[in-house]
């Protein structure tokens, strides 16, 4: 694999703090990474001021900023950090299972398929400098029937692979720092700095970049549950399609289940993204 092997992860304290499942992701993160060989991250507030005033000194009266939706610098910086480095980035509630390096291995396109932004099959994997990930069933809406039935789309931020300086990552830095003062509810942090701006910001891409995206069980195998009933379906694979949102429920695994049925049932996954008890950081209560 020819991205770097760097796993970031960021935590800022602002006034959210880490469960016994959060610190429980992280180290069995430090653990991955280690074992695959990794430099490993963690990236705090005042680690996050100190890089920015010493290598991105204008973006520093905008970090410094006050704002009611703090979580927007998480995924600025985030943003900034790839761009810088390159690498992995995932969020503090993904369980890593798999090597990424399981992505473009020869005959993976079975588990691990990948789609450019207007819906064309990825054959070469080596000319990729950007890989990103689904969110939710076919979230990234590439297709225009699934974009016309409801209008929104996802990508998730929450896990990036990247080369350095792509100026991709860039784009969304500059157009988040433009933007701040629109943040004024919970919908313009989804729209206007994560997973619905990342989603838009690649479907504006040009092909010549090289930026790809995944189905979602790569990193978010969830589960669909018919409304009204206890029994699910555990969406792990391209094999697995859910009912419509209108018949059912969809939510990401609990740690607790991951950890009954077994890591070796998401074999056909990179990684997981954990539903937690704590409930989720970007949601401004």
């Amino acid at each position: 694999m020819k991205f770097p092997k760097i796993c970031h992860q960021i935590y800022f304290d602002f006034g959210k703090e880490l469960s016994n499942e959060h610190k429980e992701l992280i180290l069995h993160t430090r653990n991955y990474a280690s074992e695959n060989d990794y430099e490993y991250k963690l990236w705090d507030l005042n680690e996050a001021i100190m890089f920015i005033k010493e290598h991105y000194p204008y973006f520093y009266n905008f970090f410094e900023k006050k704002t009611e939706f703090q979580i927007v610098k998480c995924d600025f910086f985030r943003y900034l950090i790839i761009y810088h480095f390159g690498g992995i980035y995932v969020d503090l509630d993904f369980l890593l299972i798999n090597p990424f390096e399981n992505m473009f291995l020869e005959n993976a396109d079975q588990n691990f398929p990948m789609h450019k932004s207007n819906n064309v099959p990825v054959n070469d994997k080596s000319i990729l400098n950007i890989v990103l990930f689904e969110e939710w069933y076919k979230s990234a809406h590439t297709d225009n029937e699934t974009l016309q039935k409801d209008g929104k789309g996802s990508l998730h931020n929450g896990c990036l692979l990247s080369l350095a300086k792509q100026p991709f990552w860039m784009r969304l830095c500059a157009s988040l720092v433009m933007n701040i003062d629109n943040v004024k509810s919970n919908d313009d942090v989804w729209n206007l700095s994560a997973t619905r701006k990342l989603r838009d910001e690649y479907m504006k891409t040009s092909i010549d970049e090289n930026i790809a995206h995944c189905p979602y069980h790569v990193v978010c195998p969830f589960i669909c549950q018919k409304k009204n009933q206890s029994e699910y379906i555990a969406c792990k694979s391209t094999k697995d399609i859910p009912l419509d949102l209108n018949e059912s429920n969809w939510k990401f695994f609990p740690l607790d289940e991951i950890k009954r049925l077994g890591i070796k049932k998401f074999s056909e996954s990179i990684g997981v993204c954990v539903y937690l008890k704590a409930g989720s950081f970007w949601i401004n209560n």
